[in-house]
């Protein structure tokens, strides 16, 4: 999958940088693809910053799913009429540092087109992927907290993570 990416930054003041990069993928089997990213990253002072993303991505059907390293590729069926699943995310982080101490919160979310899903096959203990119909999406947020005095360092983390999928037939 030969693939070229770009980026560049551009400050227009001391507490404000702008971002974007693009990726091309152009993959044999599925196409070419183009991964767009932006974000913002606004500072005050030393102690805050805050940063707001946005970004797209893809990724190429693989039989390498959790589903299927539990049993075997044996019993998976050739791969067939599949599409890459398409994702776009966004997340909105801030921190605050100083003294030895670090907070940093994250909110994000990610909706996830065609998603690569596994079921029985036709023939009796065979399965076979397929996209799903509707989106994946996930919404979550983490806050991690950190404090450093000398050798000693102590971490917490709480990250929250509420993910859904379309059920077969409708619903979710």
């Amino acid at each position: 999958v030969p693939a070229i990416f770009a980026q560049d930054e551009f400050s227009p003041s001391d507490f404000v940088t702008l971002a974007g990069s693009a990726r091309i993928d152009v993959h044999s089997a599925y196409g070419t693809f183009v991964s767009p990213r932006f974000s913002a990253l606004f500072r005050a002072g030393e102690e805050w910053s805050l940063r707001a993303s946005i970004a797209t991505g893809f990724a190429a059907p693989t039989p390498f799913l959790d589903e299927i390293e539990a049993t075997s590729l044996t019993v998976l069926e050739p791969l067939r009429n599949l599409h890459a699943e398409r994702a776009v995310s966004a997340s909105l982080d801030a921190k605050w540092s100083a003294g030895g101490w670090e907070i940093d919160g994250s909110v994000f979310e990610s909706v996830i087109r065609d998603p690569l899903e596994v079921q029985a096959s036709f023939q009796p203990g065979h399965l076979e992927l397929f996209n799903a119909d509707g989106p994946r999406r996930a919404y979550g947020a983490e806050m991690l907290l950190g404090y450093i005095a000398g050798p000693l360092h102590v971490i917490g983390n709480y990250t929250f993570l509420h993910v859904t999928e379309a059920a077969p037939g409708g619903g979710r």
